[in-house]
């Protein structure tokens, strides 16, 4: 109220001593007369910038420009923004260094700064973010000097840290003794608690540096030894271990090991498909199985054992179940059929047994239908009594055969009559 009636007065002092009232001192005095200082501030520039040599004017700019921060920083301190109104206060304070309001206000905000960075300081430290509260603490200091509540806060947090200096010294020694075990797990583990203490530490970062060289290699030794004794999907997962180490150690094989884990990997797939294609032989879904097969050669480039050993099991499987069928076929006397059979299992396997057992069972035909063709002969001739053996040793031979069954009871009930 004080800084707008002595700025109302000045006006119309101002504006007595000159010989005509300029329009931008009039549009200042409205604004400045409704508390307006910013408003009121403007008008006055647009007016010195109409007339820069206009006295009355240039009386104005320098009085009413601190009333205008002062009244913009008063209003940043009531929406509690002290750190906003601090630079205004400042500025205003060096244009009038006598102005007593401004040295009020700028208390004031010190003093709410301060109280504002205590009670972050204070919440940051509850929540262990410590140097978040440290710098609460610091500016807290930074506005008030010796501020009891900062300086206890900034106590806290000194002890804290000194605390955790200590623990991560504590870690670091086990860290190290680890590292001299050849336990690179243990020694990373605390190496990195060590840090996350004191990121101050230096030499638990080169520890932890030293540990993760040391467990990248030890896993990549680790996933080959597994790959040489063919455990894929274990050695993809280890070398992929060893790649993601190796990029952290800024080591040049990376890229090779993830590569390897990669290959790996694909081989593990192809092993996968291996045993769900044995899984579908055992339930002689022989096709199924094959397409299997087909997909895990596609993925097996090094080791392409156990895709020709599921090869050979296939065809042990299917020759078992086609010559199961086989023998079921020829109890049922179907032994053309049976040798349709043969035929294909001695296409499976030229060096098996099968094909003595097709020329067999092809004699064995052949004597049948000699047999059935003289009994029939016979027959037409009125010989039934020396067509029955024939018949009989043809139903013995080839019981499915034509209707050979049928006339051999026919002939016997014949000679029965006869007899």
């Amino acid at each position: 109220m004080e800084a707008k009636a002595g700025l109302v007065v000045l006006l119309v002092f101002t504006a007595c001593a000159g010989t005509s009232r300029p329009l931008a001192l009039a549009k200042t005095d409205q604004e400045l007369r409704l508390g307006r200082f910013d408003l009121a501030y403007q008008e006055l520039r647009k007016g010195l910038a109409q007339s820069p040599r206009n006295q009355a004017l240039r009386s104005l700019e320098k009085p009413l420009r601190v009333r205008a921060l002062l009244s913009k920083a008063q209003d940043l301190l009531f929406q509690d923004r002290p750190e906003e109104a601090l630079p205004l206060l400042a500025r205003a304070q060096t244009l009038d260094p006598g102005y007593r309001p401004v040295q009020i206000w700028l208390s004031k905000a010190r003093e709410k700064l301060a109280r504002l960075k205590v009670r972050e300081g204070t919440d940051f430290l509850q929540r262990g973010k410590l140097e978040k509260a440290l710098s609460a603490f610091q500016r807290a200091l930074s506005v008030k000097g010796e501020d009891p509540e900062a300086l206890q806060g900034l106590r806290k947090v000194s002890e804290i840290f000194a605390g955790k200096r200590e623990k991560a010294k504590d870690r670091y020694r086990l860290a190290l003794k680890a590292l001299e075990n050849e336990d690179f797990d243990s020694s990373r583990y605390n190496a990195s608690i060590a840090l996350e203490q004191d990121p101050s530490l230096s030499e638990a970062k080169q520890l932890m540096a030293r540990a993760d060289i040391a467990l990248a290699e030890s896993n990549r030794e680790h996933a080959k030894k597994l790959a040489q004794e063919k455990h894929w999907s274990a050695a993809s997962k280890a070398m992929e271990r060893a790649a993601e180490l190796a990029e952290e150690a800024g080591l040049n094989w990376a890229a090779k090991a993830r590569r390897e884990a990669l290959e790996w990997a694909d081989e593990a797939k192809g092993n996968e498909y291996l045993d769900e294609a044995r899984i579908l032989m055992e339930k002689k879904q022989f096709d199924k199985a094959e397409k299997l097969i087909a997909k895990a050669k596609v993925f097996c480039k090094k080791d392409l054992l156990p895709v020709n050993e599921a090869l050979s099991d296939l065809r042990v499987w299917r020759s078992r179940e086609l010559g199961s069928e086989a023998g079921n076929l020829l109890r049922e006397g179907k032994l053309e059929e049976a040798l349709s059979l043969y035929g294909t299992l001695q296409k499976m396997e030229p060096e098996g047994l099968w094909k003595d057992k097709a020329a067999q069972l092809e004699d064995r035909i052949r004597r049948a239908k000699e047999l059935y063709k003289a009994a029939l002969q016979l027959e037409q001739e009125g010989k039934i009594e020396k067509a029955i053996p024939l018949l009989r040793e043809c139903v013995a031979l080839y019981p499915g055969y034509k209707d050979v069954a049928i006339r051999y009871r026919k002939a016997l009930k014949a000679a029965r009559k006869n007899g």
